[in-house]
């Protein structure tokens, strides 16, 4: 028994619009930016489902712009909201201009009649590269492999972007008529396939912004404790396999109590968040940084022996000490203590994560103790103390 099309293009519509209704819903609860991007690009695609669906009963140009619009603009929002979700810029204008610009290409079809043929050309490469484009910023994990969901998601937009590019080069080949690729066979396998990545991408966002609340510190947004406990001991076993050093640090607000004491919760919350943006900026490509608890942080540095791992805990904490501003336009220098704690895949009778963790707390407390603001590396013979100094910008 064939398929459909009609059938399939109204059920890729409700389900679309009841992702999108459910991810709005779950944005007004949890306020998660992210998560506006991908209910607008949930709502776009059923919308522009619907649209299509409706084509027997709209002039053509009518549904080919209105169905083909919305469409690319569901896309361009699916893509802008990952990278929110990941901390980067979302490319509004990109995400309107590829819009407009196949769109433009599509009414620019109509000026020579009705060609269907050229169109499904246009917007199958269209949906190709937006899709593929898509695919691979799924793929692109903050750190380590991305979860399970981005990856089907990705996988399924990767297959969505193939189908496309598939019917345009069958098309432009006259391997596949025009009539077959917008009602035959190949239309409902690329229905099918919108179908299962409505759904999956259902689940799959919302439990990103699930993961992400239960993994990450609200005030900063870097990972809590847990996740980086949980990220440190996996690099720690990458490296111990690969007999590769890596490092660890400690660094703490010096008088952060004071700053509350004084000038209120809101300005240490403030503090907090410029510290962990400061910080961002002096690591290095790799390295990741956690909020540890209260007013500490702790920061891994794969590849980094003790010296690498001076280096880099000298410029966070120059860099810290120029950033962070002085609390409430007071006369308030803010300033951090670092202690360092390196693996040495040389060196035996090493323990657990936990351990270097340890070893870097205690150099920070042995620098606490004698003066606040330099850095202490770990040493089982006795902590060294390094006096505050200008470093090499590119340790």
């Amino acid at each position: 028994m064939g398929l459909d099309i009609g059938t399939l293009f109204l059920t890729a519509t409700i389900l679309s619009l009841l992702v999108g209704t459910m991810q709005a819903i779950a944005y007004a609860r949890v306020e998660a930016e992210a998560l506006s991007h991908w209910a607008g690009a949930s709502l776009c695609f059923g919308l522009g489902c619907f649209i299509v669906y409706l084509r027997e009963s709209l002039p053509v140009p009518v549904s080919a712009l209105l169905g083909n619009g919305l469409i690319f603009l569901g896309l361009g929002f699916l893509i802008s909201g990952v990278r929110v979700f990941d901390g980067r810029e979302p490319h509004m204008g990109l995400v309107l201009g590829g819009t407009g610009l196949g769109l433009g290409l599509i009414a620019f079809t109509f000026a020579f009649g009705d060609e269907l043929g050229v169109r499904i050309v246009i917007v199958s490469l269209a949906v190709a590269l937006w899709a593929g484009f898509g695919s691979a910023t799924l793929l692109q994990s903050e750190a380590g492999a991305p979860l399970l969901s981005r990856m089907v998601a990705a996988v399924l937009l990767a297959s969505f972007a193939l189908l496309h590019l598939a019917r345009c080069i069958g098309v432009l080949s006259g391997k596949l008529s025009p009539d077959a690729a917008m009602y035959g066979f190949p239309q409902a396998v690329v229905l099918l396939t919108a179908i299962c990545l409505a759904v999956a991408w259902g689940m799959g966002s919302l439990f990103m912004v699930l993961d992400r609340l239960a993994s990450h510190d609200a005030l900063t947004g870097l990972v809590n404790r847990r996740m980086t406990l949980l990220r440190a001991r996996l690099l720690l076993e990458e490296a111990q396999a690969k007999r590769r050093p890596l490092s660890v640090l400690m660094a703490d607000i010096d008088h952060f109590k004071l700053v509350n004491d004084r000038f209120g919760h809101q300005a240490g919350d403030a503090v907090l968040r410029a510290f962990a943006r400061s910080a961002r900026s002096a690591l290095r490509a790799g390295d990741f940084i956690g909020r540890y608890g209260g007013e500490e942080f702790c920061v891994v540095l794969p590849g980094a022996d003790a010296e690498i791992a001076r280096m880099v805990a000298e410029r966070l904490r120059a860099v810290a000490q120029a950033q962070l501003p002085p609390v409430r336009g007071q006369e308030a220098q803010v300033t951090v203590t670092i202690g360092t704690a390196s693996y040495d895949p040389g060196a035996p009778g090493f323990g657990d994560v936990e351990d270097l963790i340890q070893q870097a707390d205690h150099a920070l407390y042995e620098g606490k103790r004698l003066g606040r603001n330099r850095v202490v590396a770990f040493s089982p013979a006795g902590s060294a103390v390094f006096e505050p100094r200008a470093v090499q910008a590119g340790a």
